[in-house]
């Protein structure tokens, strides 16, 4: 059984400057992703929010239903 990853809404900020800004994101079955963007559009800050290296100013992240 794999793990079903969901982000709700979040949302970070960097001494005032907003790296992500409402991101949902639902990840339910095996899958190969890609995170596709600009210099400094928030990829990695993306990334660095799912094991908590941060903490995002608002919204959720649920792994297997479980979180906050």
């Amino acid at each position: 059984m794999y793990p079903t990853i969901e982000m709700t809404g979040l949302q970070k900020r960097f001494d005032g400057v907003e790296a992500l800004s409402g991101v949902d994101l639902k990840v339910g079955q095996p899958a190969l992703l890609g995170l596709i963007g600009r210099n400094g559009s928030g990829k990695t800050t993306l990334v660095s929010l799912l094991p908590r290296f941060y903490d995002p100013h608002s919204g959720s992240i649920r792994i297997d239903g479980s979180g906050g």
